[in-house]
């Protein structure tokens, strides 16, 4: 069969997603080899992995990789900005949809 195919149709009435529990991981992987970036050689990753996990249950993951040399950003600057940044603009940020959630991240 080609062509479109008729989806059966979807309840629009969804409650709009809530922050359950905001959680921030630092992590330190050793790299197999050297990395050079901005004439500076790195030996470990250092991202800093955020999970978002909604009052229905649903869990989603963020990364950064903060490099100092290259953007100015530090471990320590990406936790402090999700910490004081993001964290409070999730907890009052209830998009009705999914568009919506879009435009206000991208206005």
């Amino acid at each position: 069969m080609t062509g479109a195919v008729n989806l059966p149709a979807r309840n629009l009435c969804v409650k709009p997603a809530v922050v359950y529990r905001l959680s921030v991981f630092p992590l330190s992987i050793p790299l197999r080899r050297t990395r050079i970036a901005s004439s500076c050689p790195t030996e470990v990753a250092r991202p800093v992995v955020v999970a978002v996990e909604l009052t229905d249950g649903t869990v989603g993951y963020g990364e950064a990789l903060p490099e100092a040399e290259v953007t100015g950003e530090t471990v320590e600057t990406v936790v402090d900005a999700v910490k004081n940044l993001f964290v409070p603009f999730l907890t009052e940020f209830h998009p009705p949809s999914f568009p919506a959630a879009l435009e206000a991240i991208e206005s």
